[in-house]
């Protein structure tokens, strides 16, 4: 009987884990979702981008980004435009942009939950 519970148990965390990979990755790594998360776009848009415009590793059958690259990246499309008066900046300061993290998401759940 508990041979039988461990076997469930397993398969059910072995599913957990193929259902959400983004859990259980490296802070600094993304995947796919997650940086179209970030950027307010499609996953078939992020697809999309050149290799030399936001590098990417693929790891299996998951395309995985660094945090970095997708920093730099985004620095990189900045429209920055033409101040208002010459010489003089218009004074506001653009929203700061906040992306889900899950993994952040998950880590602070757990430290809510055990203190």
């Amino acid at each position: 009987m508990a041979n039988r519970i461990l076997t469930t148990a397993t398969r059910l965390a072995h599913e957990h884990r193929r259902r959400h990979p983004h859990w259980y990755a490296d802070p600094d790594l993304l995947f796919v979702e997650n940086v179209a998360t970030a950027l307010g776009c499609s996953v078939d848009h992020v697809r999309r981008i050149p290799r030399n415009e936001l590098p990417a590793a693929r790891v299996g059958q998951r395309v995985i980004y660094r945090r970095i690259d997708v920093a730099t990246y985004v620095a990189a499309k900045l429209d920055r435009g033409a101040p208002a008066i010459k010489g003089k900046p218009l004074g506001v300061q653009p929203a700061r942009a906040v992306s889900f993290d899950p993994v952040r998401q998950v880590r602070t759940l757990l430290k809510e939950d055990q203190g």
